[in-house]
């Protein structure tokens, strides 16, 4: 059974406020938040933490953590105090006790579902003495040098009271590839830090990373003003300034509609990665084609449809995001069409003399001309029929165009959209009916049959007039 559009329409009308509503991806965003800052001192080693949380919180761990050692202090699997603010938030609180000295502190809370989801804070807990600067995030994303001069990093990282200013930071490096395997041993490089409010820098200067190319730091450790050590995290810098190698290998000569492979090459030494950005053809009318690239994003076709020069131009990008540009000119020759001519079906060659006689089936096609594919639909036939009828645009000529006997001079010319032309040239001769066969059959025996009667009387005649006379007498009387 057939239903109708508009009844379907009206049924998704009715039901779309049954429909649960999904936001969108990224529009809501589940937090659990603290109202401290990073850095948070608690010298007698009680607090009380508190926050809120978007998140229910009827399923929550949490784990107090030595950030130096990496080692749980002590953990739950709930918090002191949660209660809902009548916004779909939940306020919270959790009372803290260390009885150890002190400590570079994470309270980390897991949440969600699954408690895959987690947030932390920095705390420094009980004695001073004890305290040492803590990594945020480990670990630290990669470092690109590109330039000559030097590179300002901000360091995820956070120092006790008063221990940020003569703060350093050692690190011990070695030059790697890029998967970070020394090449050779590891040295010490120290660099001092500066601090901006709560912000800490670090500046890369691109002559202490030579030669270029990657170094893995096996270990990079902060060490605050009072010489307390900080957890030690690896990093990797790059060093690249030298763009990559990129060069197109192709034909430089090619026919319209011939199928030109584009290969780039391309090679960086100094990041050991090259991408492949773009490849793209610009045609002699200055229309710009982005061409596919293989998966391995090395080769690459065109099929121009044009005659003219095409550019083709590839992009590649290094791993530090250096970029360089190759350019290859390939120039495209237009091939004439080739003409082609049918009588009947019958191949017809240039100086061929052709015998139609008039009233039968004619038909001159053009059809089997060809040329390349990108001007084959835009071929003209132009048909020359003596020295004056000129036919253009017409692919096919039948018994319509010759009516009356005679001899026919037709040339055939087959132009594409670039002017090249190829000809075929003929004599078409267009001759009588003899008589039909039909009258030739009753005719003929009747006139044998006259001349044979005239021959006969002739003769007839002639040899009565050649008889020989015979005398004869009269009778006698009788007795």
């Amino acid at each position: 059974m057939m239903v109708h559009p508009r009844v379907i329409a009206l049924i998704a009308v009715l039901l779309l406020p049954c429909v649960p509503f999904v936001p969108a991806a990224g529009t809501t965003t589940d937090v659990f938040t603290f109202d401290h800052l990073h850095g948070a001192v608690h010298e007698s080693g009680d607090l009380e933490l508190t926050g809120t949380s978007t998140v229910p919180l009827n399923e929550v761990t949490w784990e107090l953590i030595d950030a130096s050692t990496g080692i749980p202090l002590t953990s739950g699997t709930y918090l002191d105090k949660v209660s809902p603010d009548g916004n779909g938030s939940w306020v919270w609180s959790h009372n803290l006790t260390v009885l150890d000295p002190g400590c570079s502190c994470r309270f980390v809370v897991h949440y969600g579902p699954g408690q895959n989801e987690q947030s932390e804070l920095v705390l420094f807990l009980g004695s001073a003495l004890s305290w040492s600067p803590v990594w945020l995030n480990q670990p630290i994303a990669d470092v690109v040098l590109t330039e000559a001069g030097k590179r300002t990093v901000e360091l995820p990282v956070i120092f006790p009271p008063d221990r940020v200013n003569g703060s350093v930071i050692e690190m011990e490096r070695c030059p790697s590839s890029s998967s970070g395997v020394c090449k050779s041993p590891s040295s010490t490089h120290t660099v001092t830090l500066t601090s901006e409010g709560r912000s800490t820098f670090v500046e890369l200067h691109a002559v202490n990373w030579t030669p270029e190319g990657h170094w893995s730091i096996e270990s990079m450790v902060v060490i605050d003003n009072v010489l307390s050590r900080s957890a030690s995290l690896s990093w990797h810098v790059l060093h690249d300034k030298t763009p990559p190698v990129v060069s197109i290998e192709s034909a430089s000569l090619a026919n319209e509609s011939d199928l030109v492979l584009v290969v780039v090459n391309a090679t960086d030494a100094t990041s050991e990665m090259v991408t492949l950005v773009e490849v793209r053809a610009t045609s002699p009318t200055g229309e710009v084609i982005v061409l596919d690239a293989r998966e391995d994003g090395a080769d690459a076709s065109i099929q121009p449809d044009m005659a003219g020069v095409w550019a083709i131009q590839a992009t590649v990008k290094d791993g530090a995001g250096l970029t360089q540009v190759a350019n290859h000119a390939v120039n495209v020759s237009n091939l004439p069409p080739i003409a082609g001519v049918r009588l009947n079906g019958a191949v017809v060659q240039t100086g061929d003399v052709l015998e139609v006689k008039l009233g039968q089936p004619l038909l001159l096609d053009a059809s089997t001309s060809s040329d390349t594919a990108s001007d084959l639909l835009g071929l003209n036939h132009v048909w020359w029929i003596g020295q004056d009828l000129r036919l253009s645009g017409v692919e096919a000529l039948t018994d319509e165009r010759f009516q009356e006997p005679g001899s026919f001079d037709v040339r055939l010319e087959v132009v594409d959209d670039d002017g090249a032309m190829s000809n075929i040239t003929f004599t078409l001769v267009i001759t009588e009916d003899p008589a039909p066969l039909a009258d030739a059959v009753v005719l003929g025996p009747l006139l044998v049959l006259l001349v044979g009667l005239g021959l006969g009387g002739l003769m007839f005649a002639r040899h009565r007039k050649d008889r020989a006379s015979i005398p004869t007498w009269p009778s006698e009387p009788e007795d």
